[in-house]
């Protein structure tokens, strides 16, 4: 085959690729760098290692997340302007505290698995909405050492996936009225104090919801709503 029509081969090879393909991308995973940052600065991210060079970009919607605590001064990841998602979500990766936390009118959407604590080491690790919104829209799973918590405040803070409240070491607490939305069901077999309600705060419990341990201690204002099947 001559050089000109070897080209064209090859040149045919590849706009058909891109005809039947056109929509393959890559994910790229992101690692904070030192203390943490905001979200949408690209001196918080390395896109290379734990604290390694800062990335060109910030992490976008088909991207996984590490929030490094392996620098042994732990980590937080803050939210303060703008609505983010990514695919995977890791809080924490080594021996030291990691933190994610929205701010008022900010938000952060995972829409793969976010797991907290997924070295199952003894700091402290945690998911806040705060004032803002967290939706979660893939799998959840928690460590069972050190603490590991879902904090919010006046925020919302939305699970598509089930969650399992089963050990002494992981905690969901409100510290204002906001809201928290259990879609696909919520188990616990943990002591009312580490389910956390606070005056005017709403939990929405849909798909499932059993209590096997103490029952749930809830604030005399707070509000929870059963829009579940069988909930006993």
């Amino acid at each position: 085959m001559g050089t000109n029509l070897y080209k064209k081969f090859l040149k045919g090879i590849s706009l058909s690729f891109l005809f039947f393909f056109p929509f393959i991308s890559f994910s790229t995973t992101y690692y904070t760098r030192g203390a943490g940052g905001n979200w949408s600065d690209v001196n918080t991210w390395s896109d290379l290692s734990c604290n390694g060079a800062a990335a060109a970009s910030v992490p976008g919607a088909g991207d996984d997340v590490f929030i490094c605590a392996s620098n042994g001064a732990g980590a937080v990841l803050v939210i303060t302007d703008g609505a983010f998602t990514c695919n995977n979500l890791t809080v924490g990766d080594g021996v030291a505290d990691a933190t994610v936390q929205t701010t008022p009118g900010n938000s952060l959407n995972v829409n793969g698995a976010l797991q907290i604590n997924s070295g199952n080491n003894a700091n402290v690790y945690t998911l806040d909405a705060g004032f803002g919104t967290i939706n979660v829209n893939g799998t959840f799973s928690w460590g069972t050492n050190g603490t590991n918590r879902v904090l919010l405040s006046t925020g919302t803070v939305t699970f598509a996936p089930l969650v399992n409240l089963s050990n002494a070491n992981q905690y969901v607490i409100f510290s204002g009225a906001g809201t928290i939305n259990f879609n696909a069901g919520f188990t616990c077999n943990q002591s009312q104090a580490k389910f956390i309600t606070f005056a005017g705060c709403t939990v929405n419990f849909g798909g499932s919801y059993i209590q096997s341990g103490p029952k749930n201690k809830w604030n005399a204002a707070s509000l929870a709503v059963f829009n579940c099947v069988g909930c006993y």
